[in-house]
């Protein structure tokens, strides 16, 4: 099976996964069998996407009531703090849909979590409204450092849609503003470890395919897998992946993340960017 068949085979599960626990939430009110039905697929390698999804549904829910979150909040805090990225991401995808500024919610949990709202939104437009993305056709009243992070979340997008081919996303990447490649690489470079299905082989030509940009492919990629190691949901494709890009064991990954964490209690937008641009440093080559 060559590289793109395996991604592909991969983001189906996925993709089956979010669905089905869309559909589930969707015709429920009542937490617990949420939780329950979460539960359920407990040992997916996927299982943080079941829980955006959840968030996601969640999120909408109580924005039908106001905008107070308050069982989102529950969920997360009470269910799904191993899966945190994932439930702020869900909260973006509902933010997305209703196009409703992230910047309400983010100074209610931490910068290093509550940025990953507008990387939400940013994957929700870039799937469902590629063109408009690529025109630059953005939220109304978005800011310079959020478009950062919503290019981050397109660029996970644009992984999914291009399936892994590196000849699609290399046709997409020429279309990504200058000021934004940094952030579309770092997305890509999320979306890749996530999703998985690459080798040795297919692991070292994305990595040629970044070019002067695998510095911030590479920081992406250990967000990606410091949020597989939360969960609990590290697989032989993390470990390929960490080994090729890295070559480091997925734990020196980690203390290499948490020696350049920003005291992430301070709810200021700077703090946020500034770990991300130390990340970036970190990860030259």
């Amino acid at each position: 099976m060559n590289a793109e068949n395996r991604v592909a085979e991969k983001m189906q599960i996925l993709q089956e996964l979010f669905q089905s626990t869309k559909a589930f939430v969707e015709q429920t009110t009542d937490l617990s069998d949420v939780i329950k039905f979460l539960t359920q697929h407990k040992n997916s390698e996927f299982v943080s996407i079941a829980y955006e999804a959840a968030a996601m549904v969640l999120a909408l829910n109580d924005l039908e009531q106001g905008k107070t979150l308050d069982t989102w909040q529950v969920f997360l805090e009470k269910y799904a703090q191993e899966h945190a990225v994932q439930v702020h991401i869900g909260l973006g995808w509902a933010c997305g849909q209703q196009r409703l500024n992230p910047s309400l919610w983010i100074n209610m949990t931490t910068p290093l979590l509550g940025w990953r709202i507008w990387d939400g939104y940013g994957y929700y437009d870039g799937f469902f409204r590629k063109r408009k993305v690529l025109q630059e056709a953005y939220p109304p009243n978005i800011l310079e450092e959020e478009l950062q992070v919503y290019w981050q979340g397109a660029g996970r997008s644009f992984w999914y849609t291009c399936k892994g081919n590196r000849e699609k996303l290399q046709k997409i990447s020429s279309k990504i503003p200058l000021n934004y490649q940094a952030s579309f690489w770092r997305g890509i470079g999320i979306a890749s470890a996530y999703v998985g299905g690459l080798r040795s082989e297919d692991c070292q030509q994305l990595w040629q395919l970044a070019a002067t940009y695998q510095a911030q492919l590479k920081a992406g990629a250990a967000l990606a897998i410091k949020s597989r190691v939360a969960a609990n949901t590290v697989v032989e494709d993390t470990e390929i992946l960490a080994r090729e890009w890295f070559n480091l064991p997925i734990l020196k990954i980690i203390d290499l993340l948490n020696n350049n964490a920003i005291d992430s209690t301070v709810a200021n937008a700077a703090w946020y960017h500034t770990w991300i641009m130390q990340l970036d440093e970190v990860f030259k080559s």
